[in-house]
């Protein structure tokens, strides 16, 4: 109590007798200093204080004790049991002072305990943000390294559109350096032609994204075709801080779809040339006819007899003529077989003999004994336009000649180095095609073969034509070299291997067979066609029924098959065409041989291979012909 009495003003000061109550109040209040006596009922006051510093290690626990328990007071003060003692009786001053150091050693260490506690903190927002930070930067690398990686162009410019930074493929793609190009105007990197399109930043500075292709300049002067977009990038205010150009080299993807806008073009060239065979040969089949059937009624060797020989010839030639613009459209599949190449020559020039100007002269040196290759003529076609169109083209403002030659030639053992790209034959058609125009220059003439390469302007060349002679010679187990100089002229040479021919032995006269008055169903959609055939046929003794609509016949023959022997169809009828015949024909179970007629053989399909066709324009004999081998199989 006096205790309690003399430091209340200055302290809240908990009493107790008991071991037990002092727990209690230990665990119910927050408390500084504990003083407790050494002899206590229950426990001795050291040993209670060495099990509060245990589970309150903060209170500063303080001995009350008489001096015979002095050795016992300063071993707990060295092992930390208790911060001090207080002898009975106590000295009033002395119990003052200890208490104040003791309520300063507590705050002290409440203090260090909640520096530390902070400390903690910080260095756990500390460990944060370095982790933060550290994200970031391995972010960044990872991003800096994806677009120094990646395949297209990156660029990044400045608001006076000045280049701060490419990527790798910039420098790839361009084949510019870094720092080379670094500060350098975007628009000296763009191709001034076409026209730059207008208001590209102007738009981007509004906030409208551009996309779009334009053609760029490589360091070597190449241009390649580039897809771009291009968008501002803003700061936090909106304003514009940057320009960034992401792009991807097209020129590849350009020049297919050069090739299939190419290859689109030549398909409708073939489809118009086959709707003008198939019109123009039935046309010429009343033509050829009727002057053929007219010939024995004049006197051989008369003025109106070969009058007659005239026509017939010039529907001989022009049958020949669509056959070669069917040919040479590629309206045709591959047919490799062996063919004489001066005869495919001289029928190239005359396509070309209209397209050649005044000031070019053709000179031909036919010299080769043996010029049979195995070939498909519409391709040694191409190789001969194409190379003689490119001489033209080399000297279209010069005097000059091309000099076009065959010449036969063995590579022998010794000298097959000279020619690496030929295969092991000995025997080899040359031909030659050499003009005096302006030449290829060095640098580029390794590139000739290249698909889509052209020195020409867009309207006069493709880049195909040369790179397609290539390709055809290789297939044909050849080899094509070019030797040129600039202002001189180029020559061309192309090797292919030859094959012997034996002479064709002299063929009979054909003898016209008659019919036994079978009867035939005769269709074709031209009246003249129709009218024309129908009378072949009847002067043949056989029996026809004629129709200009394929519907009308197959009602017709689905109701008198059993009277018929034969069907002569015109393959490409409007309602039904001869496919569609014959298919119609055989759901009904009727089985009747028939010929099919074009105007455009290459049109029919596999399916037909199996029935004889016959080609327009077409004489007696062919007809007769056709018939008897037909009706004698059935």
């Amino acid at each position: 109590m006096v205790f309690e009495y003399a430091f209340m003003r200055h302290f809240k000061i908990f009493t107790t007798e008991q071991i037990q109550q002092a727990w209690e109040i230990l665990e119910r209040e927050e408390i500084s200093v504990i003083i407790s006596d050494q002899r206590m009922p229950e426990q001795l006051g050291i040993n209670f204080l060495q099990e509060v510093s245990v589970k309150y290690p903060d209170v500063i626990r303080i001995l009350l004790t008489a001096y015979t328990d002095i050795n016992i007071v300063f071993d707990a003060i060295n092992t930390g049991k208790v911060y001090a003692y207080i002898t009975k009786p106590w000295d009033g001053e002395d119990l003052r002072v200890k208490l104040e150091n003791a309520l300063e050693s507590y705050n002290l260490k409440k203090q260090n305990k909640e520096l530390i506690h902070h400390l903690s903190i910080s260095n756990a927002e500390l460990n944060t943000m370095n982790i933060k930070l550290l994200k970031e930067i391995e972010e960044n690398s990872i991003l800096t390294h994806a677009i120094e990686q990646t395949s297209e162009i990156i660029m990044l410019m400045d608001t006076e559109k000045k280049i701060i930074y490419v990527n790798k493929a910039f420098e790839n793609i361009t084949l510019n350096k870094k720092e080379d190009i670094i500060g350098k105007s975007f628009f000296e990197i763009v191709n001034p032609e076409p026209q730059f399109p207008e208001g590209i930043f102007e738009n981007l500075e509004k906030g409208i994204l551009w996309k779009g292709r334009l053609e760029c300049k490589k360091k070597n002067g190449e241009f390649f075709k580039h897809a771009l977009t291009i968008s501002a990038i803003l700061n936090p205010l909106s304003e514009i801080i940057n320009f960034v150009l992401v792009g991807r080299d097209v020129t590849k993807d350009t020049q297919i779809q050069e090739m299939l806008n190419q290859k689109q073009k030549l398909e409708a060239i073939g489809t118009l040339a086959g709707g003008i065979a198939h019109d123009f040969n039935n046309i010429l089949v009343p033509i050829q006819g009727y002057a053929m059937l007219l010939e024995d009624e004049f006197e051989m060797g008369s003025q109106a007899w070969q009058d007659l020989q005239q026509i017939i010839e010039a529907t001989e030639r022009a049958k020949s003529l669509v056959d070669k613009i069917l040919t040479f459209s590629r309206k045709r599949n591959i047919v490799i077989k062996k063919i004489p190449i001066a005869e495919v020559l001289k029928d190239a020039l005359k396509f070309l003999k209209y397209s050649i100007p005044k000031n070019i002269s053709i000179e031909l040196d036919l010299s080769a004994e043996n010029d049979f290759v195995l070939a498909d003529p519409v391709q040694i076609q191409q190789i001969i336009i194409n190379l003689c169109n490119n001489a033209i083209q080399a000297m279209e403002k010069k005097l000059g000649k091309i000099k076009i030659s065959l010449k036969n030639l063995d590579i022998l053992p010794e000298n097959k180095y000279l020619y690496p790209d030929l295969q092991e034959q000995k025997e080899y058609l040359l031909m030659q095609v050499a003009d005096e125009g302006t030449g290829i220059a060095p640098e580029i003439i390794s590139k000739i073969f290249d698909p889509f390469f052209t020195t020409k302007e867009k309207s006069k060349g493709t880049g195909l034509g040369l790179s397609n002679v290539h390709g055809i010679v290789h297939s044909l187990r050849g080899a094509i070299y070019v030797e040129s100089q600039v202002n001189k002229g180029t020559l061309f040479s192309v090797f292919l291997p030859t094959v012997h021919h034996l002479a064709k032995s002299e063929t009979l006269p054909t003898t016209i067979e008659k019919g036994n008055c079978e009867w035939l169903i005769l269709i074709d959609d031209d009246e003249m066609v129709l009218s024309y055939t129908s009378n072949i046929l009847k002067e043949l003794n056989y029996k026809v029924k004629a129709f200009l609509s394929s519907m009308e016949a197959f009602e017709f023959i689905n109701e008198h098959f059993e009277m018929l022997h034969l069907i002569i169809t015109d393959y490409n009828m409007p309602q039904m065409n001869a496919f569609e015949l014959i298919e119609n024909l055989k759901k009904a179970d009727i089985h009747l041989p028939v010929i099919i007629i074009t105007g455009y053989k290459h049109q029919i399909s596999n399916e037909l291979s199996e029935y004889q066709i016959i080609q327009k324009p077409f004489d007696t004999s062919q007809i007769s012909a056709a018939i008897k081998k037909i009706i004698h199989r059935f």
